[in-house]
């Protein structure tokens, strides 16, 4: 790989884990306001989680959502982020056809 291009690819691999970083602390710091906010405790957290995605899953309307969180495998990177596109258009075909 020239050296121009390996530049590129340093530079927006570092732009990228800037990035993640960035959104980790904001949701870091957006989990403190809420925690401060409601006086809510992990248990509670933990239990009102798992109502809504039992809901979600009883539902129907969300196929990929029940497969990822019953089933037992763990996937590989490229796999997983396969699976994330599919939860987020499986979610906004949902939403149009609700609309429709």
């Amino acid at each position: 790989m020239p050296n121009r291009l390996r530049a590129a690819a340093t530079t927006a691999d570092m732009g990228f884990q800037f990035a993640n970083v960035r959104s980790q602390a904001q949701n870091a710091a957006a989990e403190a306001r809420a925690r401060s906010r409601f006086q809510i405790t992990d248990e509670e957290i933990a239990s009102s989680v798992g109502t809504f995605l039992g809901d979600i899953m009883a539902s129907g309307a969300y196929p990929r959502v029940r497969d990822v969180v019953t089933s037992a495998d763990r996937i590989d990177p490229q796999a997983e982020m396969k699976v994330s596109v599919e939860l987020i258009l499986d979610g906004a075909a949902a939403r149009i056809a609700a609309a429709t």
